[in-house]
């Protein structure tokens, strides 16, 4: 496969189904939150990951340590959500 052709591919799929279906120019808040998206995964890993993985979610499942995120995320939400509770019920 010739290396421009690698590339139009591999930005393609970092798309969102949007562009890929209609103008560019018409914007969606889909659009506009998918866009957010991949700007959190470009600070996450790297400006460069575009090049580095085909696709958003290949580049999600590579990341090791997201995991222990989610995992830090649900320990702050289950403090948030005792100490909302009643001492007594």
């Amino acid at each position: 496969m010739p290396a421009d052709a690698l590339q139009e591919s591999t930005s393609q799929s970092w798309l969102s189904r949007d562009v890929q279906n209609e103008s560019s120019l018409l914007y969606t808040r889909q659009r506009d939150i998918h866009d957010v998206g991949i700007v959190l995964v470009k600070m996450l890993l790297g400006l460069d990951v575009v090049d580095r993985f085909l696709d958003p979610i290949t580049a999600i499942h590579s990341c090791k340590w997201l995991h222990h995120l989610y995992e830090l995320r649900i320990n702050v939400q289950q403090r948030q959500f005792r100490l909302c509770l009643p001492d007594k019920l």
